[in-house]
């Protein structure tokens, strides 16, 4: 089958690997600006395009070049992360139209950020669902879907991983299955409570002691590498910026003010929280720009320190 390529990320870059090295071919490769928090580029994108010697855009002009896309005789389209809605007239003009790589445990989380909701949300489980593109977002028929077990140490990095390894080969086995004996996805179950999750910026995960070490624990997970971690400061109003951290039981009853550094544990701050009995152990955090050995002592140089 000839596959058109739109959008974003590394895992729908090896996606596109992955078919052409099945038989397949690329007829054109689509991208837009990268997120800062991506480890790859558009210039990847680029050299797909030369490797496959598929035509190549780097722009948001996609609908105006329905013309050009439709003479390249392109069978189905595969996307993620495309940054704009794409109408039902661009999406038909392909004869098996875009099937789309959606972080999302379809219907109940549709939009953006899913994965890190379902951490914020204390989920069970995260799913990546293949489906088919419609006008309405994240509400066409599914294709094929893969499920990942959240446990209380799973971190969102833990979950991009997941994604890049899993991705390609789903859309392998969705094409192939296409091909051979004419797939057709599974409407979405009109029933289901449907989540609509929205973007998240780095602001929105600003640190509040007062909530207990649970949340805060899971705000941390949800916010770490690839993204610039929780949000907090110290008293003199430098920025912290937490990636790691675990729940501590201190073994005795405490009063503390939520975000007081009541202990040092192997050169990491122990740190009082709200509504709990546990305290949260710090074990990655900058502050400012400094490295982590001076970040930490900074945070832990006087059990007076308060974190904001």
């Amino acid at each position: 089958m000839r596959i058109g390529v739109i959008g974003r990320t590394k895992m729908l870059c090896e996606s596109a690997r992955c078919l052409s090295e099945s038989g397949h071919s690329i007829s054109f490769v689509y991208t837009c600006a990268d997120e800062h928090h991506y480890d790859w580029p558009s210039s990847e994108f680029e050299a797909l395009s030369q490797e496959t010697n598929a035509l190549f855009y780097n722009d948001l002009l996609i609908e105006d070049r329905a013309e050009v896309l439709m003479g390249t005789a392109t069978d189905i389209c595969i996307s993620v992360n495309w940054l704009t809605r794409l109408p039902g007239t661009f999406i038909n003009i392909f004869p098996h139209g875009i099937i789309n790589a959606h972080a999302g445990d379809l219907p109940r989380y549709r939009g953006n950020a899913c994965m890190n909701w379902a951490i914020l949300n204390d989920e069970k489980e995260v799913c990546m669902s293949v489906h088919s593109m419609t006008e309405t977002i994240d509400a066409g028929p599914v294709y094929l879907k893969n499920y990942y077990q959240l446990a209380t140490d799973t971190y969102i990095k833990d979950l991009y991983d997941w994604t890049e390894r899993v991705v390609p080969s789903m859309f392998c086995e969705v094409i192939a299955r296409i091909e051979k004996d004419g797939l057709s996805p599974t409407p979405q179950d009109p029933s289901q409570v449907v989540l609509r999750t929205f973007t998240r910026k780095p602001e929105d995960a600003r640190i509040d002691w007062k909530n207990p070490t649970q949340e805060i624990h899971r705000l941390i997970r949800a916010s770490s590498h690839p993204f610039d971690g929780a949000l907090a400061s110290t008293e003199d109003g430098q920025i912290v910026r937490i990636l790691r951290a675990e729940p501590y039981l201190p073994g005795y009853q405490f009063l503390a003010i939520p975000g007081q550094v009541c202990e040092v544990i192997g050169g990491r701050p122990l740190v009082a929280c709200g509504g709990t009995s546990e305290m949260l152990l710090v074990t990655e955090a900058y502050v400012d720009n400094m490295s982590l050995k001076e970040s930490m002592n900074i945070l832990c140089k006087s059990l007076r320190n308060r974190l904001k």
